[in-house]
């Protein structure tokens, strides 16, 4: 019993590091609706900060933390009684795991590029594979995005208490800014989608066909 207490306080503290993360990562999206301006500048500003080394080894250890344990509890709880669970927790679990599936897939396309080809894929290069396999990547955005939201926000309402700290009113309000912020996510990606292909080639592009993934 005490070791799941640890673990459950483990995963708490991890979650709510990764989750600022996330938030940065979201809202930057949701600056998609203002055009490729908005959103190339929010994340140029943005991972000055994040990139830092260090921060970016906090950030990843965070979620490799987190998911860890995560899967440590999910495994534990096997061959127990299954808990009556809300909708919402199950969606909760559901998003946690679609992440988890994607999250290397996603750091390696994205974080990949700019390390190994000093590109990164800004507006342009996110447009470009909505234009690319849009059967693929706009379901795959829609879904990362509302469930990294979804995920995210019910993760600190329930990390929060765990380490003693009161939520109080912030749920009452919640509903509401989770449903407008998915509105600009998906108004973000809606604006991707409909940008017109540049004239040039686009970096991102260009360092897929590079290392020959297209």
């Amino acid at each position: 019993m005490k070791s799941e207490v640890v673990l459950v306080r483990i995963q708490a503290a991890s979650g709510l590091v990764f989750a600022l993360f996330l938030a940065v990562h979201l809202a930057n999206l949701a600056f998609a609706a203002g055009g490729a301006p908005a959103y190339d500048a929010f994340q140029r500003a943005a991972r000055t900060g994040y990139q830092l080394p260090l921060l970016e080894a906090v950030v990843l250890g965070a979620m490799l933390v987190h998911a860890a344990v995560s899967v440590v509890r999910l495994l534990r709880s096997r061959g127990s009684p299954a808990p009556r669970r809300s909708i919402g927790a199950r969606l909760h679990r559901i998003a946690g795991l679609f992440l988890l599936v994607f999250f290397a897939g996603h750091v390696a396309a994205t974080r990949g590029a700019s390390v190994f080809g000093g590109v990164f894929p800004e507006f342009a290069g996110v447009a470009f594979t909505l234009r690319w396999i849009p059967l693929y990547f706009y379901p795959y955005y829609t879904l990362l995005a509302l469930f990294g939201l979804y995920h995210g926000a019910r993760g600190v309402m329930l990390a929060l208490p765990r380490l003693g700290v009161s939520v109080g009113r912030v749920r009452r309000w919640m509903i509401g800014a989770l449903a407008l912020l998915a509105v600009m996510l998906l108004a973000g990606l809606t604006r991707m989608a409909r940008e017109p292909a540049p004239r040039g080639e686009v970096p991102y592009a260009a360092w897929l066909a590079r290392i020959g993934v297209r």
